[in-house]
């Protein structure tokens, strides 16, 4: 299972995010809340109509209750109304909560590096290509037959002089730049030790013992500390591990290099 640092969250997307949370997890209470003011206004204007106040009210009162009886007119759309004006502040004071949740982890990140999440990468299964209805299957091709050996009595051939054939040469690969002149250190395809033990596959003065490790993830070179917090990739303290790309700046204690891919 590999391991990312989560450094940065966006704080649009957290608010979208929290507005539509917040929206859909008050669908209901908003409703019920609707229901709720439509019997409260309906119990509130009998209560009126019992006193006598919605003829006889004082000239202070009277705007009060003919408040009170219009809600009481709108029906059903009360319910709706008061659902709809419920669940839409429920989405602005989540998404809002969320935008300052995201401010805040982006500014504790920025001093400790943030969280360390894992991820498992999945096997994808190799596509399978159809084939046309009624093709028939290709014949596996021949193999080349052996040449017949020589018949002794036969006249011998012109001896052919050898052909020299160039050695391979091998392919560049990563490799590390230490020190001024820079000097380089090749980076194992699997996985290459630093530190100051001597049995490293690179070993480096005033770090420790085995400082850190470079391995060949998925397809990248992924850099991992094991000196607890030792190690910085482009000037940022590396949490656990950090992938490498072409110029990247290592520094491990006091060494510095520069990862190269080739």
């Amino acid at each position: 299972m590999n391991r990312f640092n989560i450094r940065k969250v966006f704080v649009w997307p957290a608010f979208k995010f929290g507005a539509v949370i917040g929206a859909v997890l008050m669908i209901v209470p908003g409703i019920l809340w609707g229901l709720l003011t439509r019997e409260s206004v309906r119990a509130l204007r009998a209560f009126l109509e019992s006193l006598g106040l919605l003829a006889t009210a004082s000239p202070d009162t009277a705007a009060l209750v003919e408040r009170i009886v219009n809600l009481d007119k709108m029906g059903p759309m009360l319910v709706i109304w008061t659902a709809v004006a419920t669940i839409v502040l429920s989405g602005l004071l989540y998404g809002v909560a969320a935008a300052i949740a995201a401010l805040l982890y982006n500014l504790i990140a920025s001093l400790s590096g943030g969280l360390v999440v894992g991820a498992e990468m999945l096997a994808v299964p190799a596509p399978v290509v159809p084939t046309a209805p009624g093709a028939q299957p290709q014949a596996a091709p021949a193999q080349p037959q052996a040449a017949p050996a020589p018949s002794p009595a036969a006249a011998p051939a012109a001896v052919q002089p050898p052909v020299s054939v160039p050695a391979a040469q091998p392919q560049p690969g990563p490799w590390l730049a230490i020190g001024s002149p820079p000097q380089r250190s090749p980076v194992r395809p699997d996985r290459t030790r630093l530190g100051s033990a001597a049995d490293n596959d690179i070993v480096l003065q005033g770090v420790n013992p085995y400082h850190a490790e470079i391995r060949f993830e998925d397809g990248v070179y992924v850099l991992y500390d094991m000196a607890a917090g030792q190690t910085w990739v482009n000037n940022r303290p590396v949490a656990g591990r950090n992938m490498l790309k072409e110029g990247f700046v290592i520094r491990l204690g006091g060494q510095e290099m520069i990862f190269r891919a080739g």
